[in-house]
């Protein structure tokens, strides 16, 4: 299961559906089973396919760590948030994801140091698990809002 913002997921005529940013940032509607909810989130049970799910380990787990690195440098973020892009290719005649797109807009409290933000963010790729146990390309271009 996988927790997404009320705000991708769409009901209609008492069905379930997920907006998921794809492959050139197009917006992909998927049918999904949508379970209980959990203030503004809802539960995706069902529908997503493997490689979504691969790149939001590897966004969240990087947002986890990226969080932990800016409270022990008593950074303030106020908001954090990813929508992490997979890409399928088959490259001599074996498919697999070749790349993961971090994207997040994160938002910081006023007068934080944004360089800094920046730079823990990219450490914190090197300490996450989930991204040391991929070889597959990532990509990284957070927006960080000071303010």
């Amino acid at each position: 299961a996988l927790l997404v913002p009320q705000g991708a997921v769409e009901e209609l005529q008492g069905g379930y559906r997920l907006f998921v940013l794809g492959e050139g940032d197009v917006v992909q509607v998927r049918s999904v089973k949508a379970g209980a909810r959990q203030g503004s989130l809802w539960m995706i049970e069902d529908g997503l396919n493997p490689e979504d799910l691969l790149g939001a380990a590897l966004s969240t787990c990087h947002m986890l760590t990226f969080l932990a690195l800016c409270a022990k440098s008593r950074i303030e973020v106020t908001s954090y948030g990813d929508q992490a892009v997979s890409v399928v290719d088959t490259v001599e005649k074996v498919t697999s994801v070749t790349e993961i797109r971090l994207n997040p807009t994160i938002r910081v409290a006023p007068g934080t140091n944004v360089e800094k933000v920046v730079e823990l963010f990219g450490k914190a790729h090197k300490y996450c698990f989930v991204a040391n146990s991929l070889k597959t390309k990532v990509l990284m271009q957070p927006t960080v809002i000071e303010g």
